[in-house]
């Protein structure tokens, strides 16, 4: 459906547009590098992301990128000793590397771009962006937030008592700091004018359910376990920007 209007983005304002992306994604990508909030290849990557999202989805849409990539990295360190004694603490000292970028945000910008050539949907794509986004937020923040708090930890759908930093395991603490995420998010996408306020709780909804099914898919010693979990970063995403579609 969007590829016929392809030939839009070679207008006058589209392209100053893109341009204008361009050039905010190649300096603030290459300052987060510098001062090692994220490894070269990850600069490299947020740059062609953020040129996307920015260039066709404009600030309201970038706006959803840096809150994602905010959260992200803010509990990322958060009590981040505790989670190297257990193993499960980032690698490179937290700093992302262009696999988790691609991981956690193809399937958003990928919806931000088919908004922005077919505007009769655009709405409905855009909503189901920021519910891309706010599902990696919450699967981001829930897990970092999870493992540094000494909460009950289970595994989905048996509510099995295990260890924390056990794959695909939940906790009360991470569930609840991931929700206030996604809401705090999907506050946003409405507040921007991203769509309606109606849209909030689908945004929370989706991003609920496709980090359960993120857990369900990572759980430990399951048969169907995936175990890359950048693999099961994009599906989660994927799952939570399907079910916002079909919920609005």
């Amino acid at each position: 459906a969007a590829l016929p209007n392809a030939g839009a983005l070679l207008a006058p304002a589209a392209l100053r547009q893109l341009l204008l992306g361009l050039a905010v994604n190649v300096a603030l990508p290459a300052v987060a590098a510098l001062l090692r909030v994220v490894r070269p290849s990850g600069a490299l990557a947020g740059g062609l992301v953020g040129t996307l999202v920015l260039g066709l989805g404009g600030w309201s849409a970038y706006a959803l990128l840096w809150a994602f990539f905010a959260g992200g990295t803010l509990t990322t360190r958060f009590r981040r000793k505790r989670k190297e004694a257990m193993g499960k603490a980032e690698e490179a000292g937290g700093r992302r590397g262009a696999a988790n970028v691609l991981a956690n945000c193809s399937v958003a910008t990928f919806l931000v771009a088919c908004a922005a050539l077919t505007p009769a949907s655009a709405p409905l794509l855009q909503l189901a962006a920021a519910a891309a986004f706010a599902t990696a937020l919450m699967d981001t923040v829930g897990t970092e937030v999870g493992q540094a708090l000494k909460t009950p930890t289970v595994l989905l759908p048996d509510f099995r008592r295990v260890p924390p930093g056990t794959d695909g395991a939940v906790s009360v603490g991470g569930t609840v700091a991931g929700l206030l995420a996604a809401l705090l998010l999907a506050l946003l996408g409405a507040a921007l004018g991203l769509y309606a306020p109606s849209g909030i709780a689908v945004v929370v909804v989706a991003a609920f359910a496709g980090t359960v099914v993120e857990s369900l898919l990572g759980r430990d010693g399951a048969p169907w376990r995936v175990t890359n979990g950048h693999v099961l970063n994009f599906f989660n995403t994927l799952a939570g920007a399907a079910l916002a579609l079909l919920l609005a």
